[in-house]
């Protein structure tokens, strides 16, 4: 996901510990998304390599299991890919 910034675009890419992915991640798994955390973080961060060597600026926005409910309980949205998108874009807008 992408966000305009000052003329140009930045990536947001989702970060998360290994806690933050077991009580998240594995709970309502996304399509294509590893289920392992080591699995994950070593996708997550080729993705960001990748994105880094064709040019792209990125912001890493870390998700807090909290936070995350907290957002869903006041949008009233069920936890879904989609929702941790637009949590994280809303974080990186801040």
């Amino acid at each position: 996901m992408s966000e305009p910034e000052r003329g140009g675009y930045v990536m947001v890419v989702p970060w998360y510990d290994r806690s933050a992915f077991a009580e998240i991640c594995t709970a309502s798994p996304s399509p294509g998304v590893a289920r392992d955390y080591d699995r994950w973080r070593d996708q997550a961060t080729q993705a960001i390599e990748r994105l880094l060597r064709q040019g792209k600026m990125i912001e890493i926005v870390t998700i807090r299991p909290a936070e995350y409910r907290a957002w869903l309980s006041l949008h009233a949205h069920c936890d879904s890919p989609l929702s941790r998108q637009r949590f994280v874009r809303e974080l990186a807008l801040g």
